[in-house]
């Protein structure tokens, strides 16, 4: 609800590249997905991206200025504007809570969480205290709602969500990143960075570059849970979220064992390629997923 920013005009990284004159490369992975001659060039941009986001404002200044401390400074103001408008648009009471629920996020995926936990909010907080102000931040574009499923194999999907188990994602990784204050160094700092936050910003990326689907995410037995899971056309799709090199992953083992999806997703610093059923997608090459999920399932076999 914020007059200072439009969510709409929000980049994706595809659209990063485009502004840091790489576009050749988005062009050329198009038509080369399995290619990983600008690994290099696009783990640079990745991490930039993810301290950046794809607010317009903090993109044409670091286009022009190259300066981190700029970048903070417009991301402070965005994060100063919504909160005035959390006064400008409600009660008093509601602002407050919708106030702390916003600056609850970061600590929501300082642990790992099956759900969104009200206790993070404040000591004693309950679900009805809170739900006007998570839908107020839902219906004003600033976080996205992602539900938790316990079926894996019946669509629509929709049709089988927990509204009692969900999880909130911030709409703008770099936002996040700000709201979090993860500084510079940590992000730039490879093994720092996925060390320490345990794949949950990369999770945000993820979520972030597939604005156009909704997603969910699934829980199973022996806590098992898996990041998300979309419904593809016809199919539906689990995705395992790594942000490493290491990518073994026991809830999707799990998920394809239970219901034996044709396709699962799973997004790493490993290079893209496909495994009989499972499609491995590069962190740098996710704004292919849905071309590379059309050539998988007209590879499948199953």
């Amino acid at each position: 609800m914020s007059e200072l920013v439009q969510w709409k005009d929000k980049k994706d990284f595809e659209e990063f590249l485009w502004a840091n004159n790489r576009d050749n490369i988005a062009t050329f992975l198009k038509s080369n997905p399995f290619e990983t001659t600008f690994n290099e060039v696009l783990s640079d941009l990745f991490k930039q991206y993810i301290y950046i986001g794809g607010m317009p404002e903090a993109i044409a200044d670091w286009m022009d200025n190259r300066n981190v401390e700029n970048v903070n400074v417009i991301q402070e103001e965005i994060l100063s504007n919504y909160r005035k408008d959390f006064i400008k648009h409600t009660d008093n009471t509601t602002a407050v809570r919708i106030r702390q629920v916003f600056d609850s996020l970061p600590a929501q995926f300082a642990k790992k969480n099956d759900k969104f936990l009200y206790g993070t909010i404040r000591a004693g907080a309950r679900a009805r205290e809170y739900e006007m102000a998570i839908e107020w931040l839902i219906d004003a574009g600033i976080v996205r709602r992602v539900n938790q499923v316990t079926v894996g194999n019946k669509i629509p999907l929709k049709a089988y969500t927990n509204p009692s188990a969900f999880k909130l994602y911030f709409v703008d990784i770099g936002l996040f990143r700000r709201l979090a204050e993860i500084p510079f160094d940590s992000i730039s700092n490879k093994d720092e960075f996925f060390n320490e936050f345990n794949g949950f910003m990369a999770e945000q990326f993820v979520l972030q570059q597939l604005t156009k689907h909704t997603l969910f995410y699934w829980t199973g037995v022996e806590i098992s849970e898996v990041d998300f899971v979309m419904q593809y056309n016809s199919n539906i799709v689990p995705i395992e979220v790594k942000s490493e090199i290491n990518v073994k992953a026991k809830s999707l083992k799990i998920f394809r064992e239970k219901y034996s999806p044709k396709i699962s997703v799973r997004f790493s610093l490993k290079n893209t390629r496909i495994d009989n059923d499972l499609l491995n997608i590069s962190l740098f090459s996710v704004f292919l997923c849905e071309q590379l999920l059309d050539y998988s399932y007209g590879k499948c076999v199953k």
